[in-house]
């Protein structure tokens, strides 16, 4: 999934081919090094949760908040354009668009929420809540270097909305304008501890932007 995320690049028009083909990604089934953890009931293969990290990088910190690139997204073979409907099911009334991974890979949904808070997430439901930090961070780090640095890490959060329960962790930016930048990344679950198990957790990778106020 990592080489599909590379190719959403290709198609936006963001990198050029490069002159030999990268090394194809390792097979879904096959951890990479230091990852023990078997594909399983809750537990997507390590491979998809670093292609689920990946396409973040490649969409919500490369395209994203680029318009233009982001419509070169309809047309990527790797990806379904969501209905308006669909879009609904995972941004409530708020505006905007969204995507999902063609069949074949495992389910990933990707979210543009329209100004003025802007936002970019992607996410896979029904996992044990596991993720690769160390990546995660890696990639943050450099599109904090990119937008001018500046960010402070927020304490984290749990919060219960509804019958939701979700943990934040995140990093952010506020200008004197008013406008803020945000790197999050969430874990959802069913608040009633009996449901929790069956449904999974949702992972989900949101780069926010705040428009300026003042």
């Amino acid at each position: 999934m990592i080489g599909m995320a590379f190719a959403l690049l290709l198609q936006a028009g963001v990198v050029s081919p490069p002159a030999l083909a990268p090394a194809p990604a390792p097979p879904l089934s096959t951890p990479p090094s230091g990852q023990s953890h078997p594909p399983g009931p809750g537990h997507p293969p390590e491979g998809a949760m670093h292609g689920l990290i990946a396409i973040f990088d490649m969409v919500c910190n490369r395209l994203f908040p680029d318009d233009q690139a982001l419509n070169k997204l309809d047309a990527a073979s790797e990806l379904r354009s969501l209905k308006p409907s669909e879009v609904g099911d995972f941004l409530g009334k708020d505006p905007g668009r969204g995507w999902i991974t063609a069949p074949g890979q495992p389910p990933i949904i990707i979210t543009v929420e329209a100004p003025p808070i802007h936002a970019c997430a992607v996410r896979m439901l029904g996992t044990d809540g596991e993720i690769d930090e160390a990546m995660w961070g890696r990639i943050v780090d450099a599109a904090k270097r990119r937008s001018g640095g500046g960010f402070t890490a927020m304490p984290p959060q749990d919060i219960v909305l509804g019958t939701m329960q979700t943990h934040v962790i995140g990093e952010q930016k506020r200008n004197a304008d008013g406008s803020a930048e945000t790197f999050y990344l969430m874990r959802m679950k069913p608040a009633d501890p009996k449901k929790a198990p069956k449904a999974g957790i949702e992972l989900r990778l949101v780069h926010q932007m705040v428009a300026a106020t003042r």
